[in-house]
């Protein structure tokens, strides 16, 4: 199984949708953190299974969709190391793309 990783920015992004979330919703205030759980399992067990992000100057760069709540986690795999480390955990409503670095 591989490991995942979430790096600092990602970690401070999840936190910051998953508080804004738990705010403004009544109804399913833990979706965030069960969505991101969700795909932390699929990326274990699955690490290859979004879809490649081209609008960045880091190589092997995938997101895979946060459904129900419309985010996005941006990640990358070394297979090498059996590593995904998540980069970004970014909203599809935002303008733009999400800063990344290149964790490796």
């Amino acid at each position: 199984m591989t490991s995942v990783v979430i790096v600092g920015e990602a970690e401070t992004q999840l936190r910051e949708i998953d508080s804004w979330w738990r705010e403004h919703r009544d109804v399913a205030q833990s979706l965030v953190t069960d969505e991101f759980e969700r795909c932390v399992f699929l990326l274990q067990n699955s690490p290859d299974i979004g879809t490649r992000f081209h609008r960045t100057e880091i190589p092997g760069v995938r997101r895979i969709l946060m459904k129900k709540t419309r985010h996005l986690v941006y990640y990358i795999h070394d297979p090498k190391h059996e590593l995904v480390y998540i980069v970004a955990v970014w909203g599809m409503p935002k303008d733009g793309d999400p800063p990344l670095q290149d964790p490796r």
